[in-house]
């Protein structure tokens, strides 16, 4: 675990994904594309990704109904640097965790809010993908196609099997954890429970999280056409959940290199131009590192830990 944690390994793995991918598509091109995207196009898709993150917001409030959805989506765009410069996705929703604790009264209710938030939104995004999968299957390589369902249907199965896991089953769980680990480990799967005993709850989390997933895809979908990338909606949502699910692999930088091989092997199976595949992975990249830098400004100029009191 340490070894992957190592800043040395997620720079080597990030220059070998992208000297991979510099083998098959031409860079050069790739970023002319980029550069030619219609200015205006590239500010609205920005600022639609901005407006998600005030949705994920509201999720996050259906949980922890104390808080205001302001300062957790503060708190939400401050933690995009945390995905980009250390755990990827993983080290965002730690971000949010640690920004969201102070003056909440529980640190083991605000952490499993925050993975909670987590699983629903896995659960919306693979219920997406399945459906898209389902409707156009033929976009994808014969192969590739019924390999995607199996997994996203075995991930599918294991987390609704996780939530709604008895409490004995959790006390094993957390009996092969260091004692003083085992204990937060058991409050916190106590905490999630809480929020899973509750129907309302449950499904007001998943409802949120598959208006959130969907206004994503369909986002993308617009910035793919602007870059010249035809596709049916449906594909775009296999993609994007193929994508995202890849981007929780906390191996490379910011998700350089993971994002870029993705997007080029699932596009160009479906007649994409690797080179267009390449400047929506580019794109991709930017937008994610505007919303970082924004967060930074944010760090610089707030207090993020009285966020959560606000």
């Amino acid at each position: 675990m340490r070894f992957i944690r190592s800043p040395i390994v997620k720079v080597f793995t990030t220059i070998g994904l992208l000297a991979l991918i510099a083998l098959k598509v031409d860079f050069v091109d790739a970023f002319g594309r980029l550069i030619a995207l219609p200015p205006l196009s590239a500010i609205a898709v920005t600022v639609i990704s901005f407006l998600v993150l005030l949705i994920q917001a509201y999720k996050t409030k259906i949980l922890l109904p104390e808080k205001s959805a302001w300062p957790i989506l503060r708190i939400g765009i401050i933690s995009q640097i945390y995905s980009v410069l250390f755990f990827g996705q993983v080290g965002g929703d730690i971000a949010r965790a640690g920004y969201l604790a102070p003056g909440s009264g529980g640190v083991h209710r605000v952490v499993a809010a925050v993975l909670f938030d987590r699983i629903t939104g896995l659960v919306a995004l693979l219920a997406l993908g399945l459906l898209g999968l389902a409707m156009n299957a033929e976009h994808f390589d014969p192969v590739l196609a019924p390999t995607l369902a199996f997994l996203m249907l075995f991930l599918l199965a294991t987390i609704l099997l996780g939530v709604v896991i008895r409490g004995s089953y959790a006390a094993r769980l957390s009996a092969w954890v260091p004692t003083r680990l085992g204990s937060h480990l058991d409050n916190t799967l106590r905490a999630i429970r809480v929020f899973s005993s509750s129907p309302r709850t449950l499904l007001a989390s998943i409802a949120m999280g598959i208006l959130f997933q969907g206004i994503m895809i369909v986002n993308c979908a617009w910035l793919g056409s602007c870059l010249g990338i035809d596709l049916p909606l449906a594909a775009w949502a296999v993609v994007i959940c193929a994508v995202s699910l890849v981007l929780l692999l906390p191996i490379s930088i910011g998700g350089i290199g993971l994002r870029d091989v993705t997007l080029v092997g699932l596009l160009s199976s479906s007649g994409v131009a690797t080179e267009r595949a390449l400047a929506l992975s580019f794109a991709m990249l930017g937008i994610q590192l505007v919303m970082a830098a924004v967060g930074g400004t944010l760090l610089l100029l707030s207090q993020p830990e009285r966020f959560a009191d606000q």
